[in-house]
């Protein structure tokens, strides 16, 4: 098993590593704000939802209030 000395270093004749990173070039921002507000006025506003119509379930009862049948029975809102 080979010994490898304390902060010996797998780089080629001892190159610093810091010569292989170099410092990125500052690009320059395209401002976006009039592209936003052009994309924002084309939106169209939303619909309110549309609330759904459910049936309701009705017990119908004889003339002494005895229970007789469930029937379905459409909402009217």
């Amino acid at each position: 098993m080979a010994s490898y000395q304390k902060g010996a270093s797998g780089l080629a004749d001892g190159a610093s590593i810091q010569n292989s990173f170099s410092p990125r070039q500052v690009q320059s921002r395209t401002p976006v704000v009039d592209v936003v507000k052009a994309i924002d006025s084309r939106r169209q506003p939303q619909k309110a939802p549309v609330a759904k119509r459910r049936p309701k379930k009705i017990l119908l009862k004889d003339d002494f209030g005895d229970p007789i049948r469930w029937v379905w029975q459409d909402s009217k809102a």
